[in-house]
């Protein structure tokens, strides 16, 4: 059987590269060709003629992978591994075996800045531009909801102990870390000696008495 490529195998190639991770490509391009009467190809065939059209094999589409979230947003891969698990976000995985990459859907991403907008404000405008491959939703991150101008404080509880801080500048003295880290840990969830941090009042500018 002849190993030439068509007109049509090449263009579904065209449409898949760069729009869904590798192996993805490579199990939907084999779907398609055994459905339209081609012959399968090797997933070698198939990045050598990726690379012969100029295709990118890296997913610029829909889909992204932890490693590639974690270099957008310059955190750490656990952080989108905790997001998947907390239920934040969809993801895929082509088989349960470890270690099968999840695949996070830019959708997804959306949705739930659309949500939790403030959750993404410590990531900077530009990377979630990248991220959300929308420059409209991470403009809707920095809009919604807006801060007051008389009233920045923002009021947070520590969950072990008890107290609450008036603002998160005062938080951060009293925890030894900047504003912008305890920020992100009460976004995120995360902990900071042992313990979380929750907003007193579920949006900015509201004050304790």
């Amino acid at each position: 059987m002849s190993n030439r490529w068509s007109k049509d195998e090449e263009f579904q190639l065209e449409q898949l590269a760069g729009d869904y991770p590798w192996s993805m490509v490579v199990e939907r391009y084999n779907r398609w060709a055994t459905a339209n009467g081609f012959q399968p190809r090797t997933a070698i065939a198939l990045a050598r003629r990726a690379n012969i059209l100029h295709c990118g094999r890296v997913p610029e589409g829909e889909w992204l992978t932890i490693g590639a979230i974690s270099a957008i947003l310059g955190i750490d891969r656990e952080k989108p591994r905790r997001w998947i698990r907390w239920g934040r976000i969809r993801s895929k995985r082509e088989c349960s075996r470890t270690p099968s990459p999840h695949y996070i859907s830019r959708r997804s991403l959306q949705e739930w800045a659309r949500r939790d907008p403030a959750f993404f404000r410590p990531y900077p405008h530009d990377a979630l531009v990248l991220l959300f491959s929308c420059r409209e939703t991470a403009d809707w991150v920095y809009e919604h909801p807006p801060l007051a101008p008389k009233t920045r404080c923002r009021p947070i509880r520590c969950i072990q102990t008890g107290r609450v801080y008036r603002s998160l500048t005062e938080a951060a003295q009293a925890n030894y870390v900047t504003v912008s880290r305890i920020q992100a840990i009460v976004n995120t969830h995360e902990t900071v000696g042992g313990h979380r941090f929750v907003d007193v009042a579920p949006r900015y500018g509201i004050q304790v008495a």
